[in-house]
């Protein structure tokens, strides 16, 4: 185990525990080394100061200590690896724009039909089974990737595996005896290993008010 001491801190994190952008960028920051205090929203009552740094009310926010602010979950993970002190002999250090361009299909058109998916009620245009064949093929792009290494961009983990790892979490758990069931022999135990992973385990910690040092393996 490698305890990692901070670079930098940041001002302060707004974030949801269990949405798929927070989980995002506490991963990010996490792994980067960067330590900051999160306030943990209630989507039913948010803050006044989170409404005063985002008129679109969303999380995650990153406010630094010089009092500019990152709304966007991408923007805040690639900060975070410039600014903080990713440990090159844990993860691949450089974002290239193949990463870039994985990010943009997972929170486009893999977003766009996970919300179908998950949420079929609410879009009668196809059914739910008519929706897992378009979220098969979405999954088929990650699984291919994992076909020829052990990670998304190589030997090593990148911010492109932190940076979709939420959301095909989010997707396995809507049916996850149906995702088991599915032909994706590499991104199955990708995730799984991700899920037992001290990272993943520590940013998910449901009182978790903080990021900071912590040892990683």
């Amino acid at each position: 185990m490698i305890a990692l001491k901070p670079q930098i801190r940041a001002y302060r994190l707004f974030s949801f525990r269990r949405c798929p952008f927070a989980i995002r960028a506490r991963l990010a920051l996490q792994a980067a080394n960067v330590a900051v205090p999160i306030v943990e929203v209630s989507l039913k009552a948010k803050p006044q100061a989170l409404l005063a740094l985002n008129p679109k009310q969303t999380v995650p926010v990153l406010q630094r200590n010089d009092g500019s602010v990152l709304c966007e979950s991408w923007d805040i993970a690639q900060w975070a690896w410039q600014e903080g002190n990713p440990d090159s002999q844990l993860f691949a250090c450089q974002v290239d724009p193949a990463m870039h361009s994985l990010v943009q299909f997972c929170d486009n058109d893999f977003k766009y039909w996970l919300d179908r998916y998950k949420y079929a009620e609410r879009f009668p245009e196809h059914s739910r089974v008519q929706y897992q064949t378009y979220i098969l093929d979405c999954l088929g792009k990650f699984d291919s990737l994992l076909a020829k290494q052990a990670f998304l961009f190589g030997e090593q983990p990148s911010l492109a595996d932190l940076a979709c790892l939420p959301f095909i979490r989010q997707c396995a758990s809507v049916d996850l005896d149906w995702f088991a069931r599915q032909n994706l022999a590499f991104l199955q135990p990708w995730l799984t290993d991700w899920l037992k992973h001290d990272l993943f385990m520590y940013v998910m910690h449901k009182h978790r008010d903080q990021l900071g040092p912590h040892p990683i393996v």
